[in-house]
């Protein structure tokens, strides 16, 4: 058995709770906010946009759409 690891404890404790999301500070913009939604029902309008893979290829962040075309691509330096 592999064992829980905090973000999971938190992560079981907040689904046990009922509660309808997340909302903790970006660990990369750190003026910024994350938001992480359980219930769908909270939103106004939830739908699927897309389907986003990120892949760090040395110093660069490749960000795809659709798998092997890259959409955007970022420096790390960026994010420091």
């Amino acid at each position: 058995m592999i064992p829980m690891t905090h973000r999971q404890s938190v992560g079981a404790r907040i689904h046990r709770e009922g509660h309808p999301g997340l909302l903790t500070q970006s660990v990369r913009r750190p003026a910024g906010e994350n938001v992480a939604i359980f219930n769908p029902d909270v939103l106004s309008n939830p739908r699927h946009n897309c389907q986003l893979t990120y892949r760090l290829e040395g110093g660069l962040i490749v960000v795809e759409k659709q798998p092997g075309v890259a959409w955007i691509t970022l420096a790390m330096t960026d994010f420091s």
